[in-house]
């Protein structure tokens, strides 16, 4: 009987967890569009090479900030696309 009552009791958080996620990707497929991803891979790239550039000093190699910010933009990059790709099969 404890369980069934624990049941009856997560049934309405898994419908409100069940719609809220509906929501998220509702947004996400309205507002998720390649230009966002464009605009986002380039605020990464202007943040990155920013602070790359801010605390170049604190890396034992501080001559080569620009090819670390440059790989962490790249990542970024896939990181998004790959989101953007999964997103739309879902």
């Amino acid at each position: 009987m404890r369980s069934l009552a624990m049941f009856s009791l997560l049934k309405p958080i898994m419908r409100l967890f069940e719609r809220e996620i509906t929501c998220l990707f509702a947004f996400l497929n309205r507002h998720y569009t390649p230009l966002a991803v464009v605009v986002m891979v380039l605020g990464g790239a202007i943040f990155f090479f920013f602070t790359s550039y801010l605390f170049r000093y604190n890396h034992w190699n501080y001559w080569l900030w620009k090819s670390r910010a440059v790989t962490k933009t790249i990542y970024l990059g896939i990181v998004l696309i790959t989101l953007k790709v999964i997103l739309g099969v879902l």
